[in-house]
């Protein structure tokens, strides 16, 4: 069996523990196995700096915390800024990963916006079908109205409260 095949199949494996080393083997992993085969500890290079996270459950959002380990490149860096470059790459091991079963801020503020609107929709919605039930019963009392007068032929007397309602009515219009 090639060397190259064994090292691939060990790095799958080694995988299955450890979430630092890439799928295929490359310079890093490679040598971070054959370090594994001389010691018999994994020693992990780590390129990225290690920082605490925040996983929203209900809403899928994610913050991010402080850093909780430099890596060797944010270490350069703040030795020697104007010789090298600084790390720009997060990186959250799952030690230092909270899973908080509630919604982010932002999403919180969102939904309170848009509950807070649907309230304000709702509330129309029954003004207007209260508004359109009190026309309909009123255009009933008009229409018996009218058809009473034409079958005595003369005025019919209307309540001062139907008036109002009555007034109501031809407001909408």
């Amino acid at each position: 069996m090639p060397i190259n095949a064994v090292i691939l199949s060990i790095s799958k494996l080694i995988n299955t523990t450890t979430s630092n080393l890439p799928a295929t083997p490359t310079k890093a992993s490679t040598s971070s196995l054959v370090s594994f085969f001389i010691t018999g500890k994994i020693q992990s290079t780590s390129k990225m700096c290690i920082h605490k996270r925040m996983i929203f459950i209900q809403c899928g959002h994610t913050r991010w915390g402080s850093e909780v380990k430099a890596c060797n490149q944010k270490l350069a860096f703040d030795t020697s800024p104007t010789t090298s470059i600084d790390c720009d790459t997060m990186y959250s091991h799952p030690m230092h990963t909270v899973k908080i079963f509630e919604v982010c801020k932002s999403c919180e503020i969102k939904k309170s916006n848009t509950d807070r609107t649907a309230e304000k929709l709702k509330q129309a919605l029954k003004d207007i079908r209260e508004s359109v039930a009190r026309m309909e019963k009123m255009q009933k009392v008009v229409e018996t109205t009218e058809k009473a007068e034409v079958e005595t032929g003369k005025k019919a007397e209307v309540d001062t409260d139907d008036d109002e309602d009555l007034a109501a009515l031809e407001s909408w219009d």
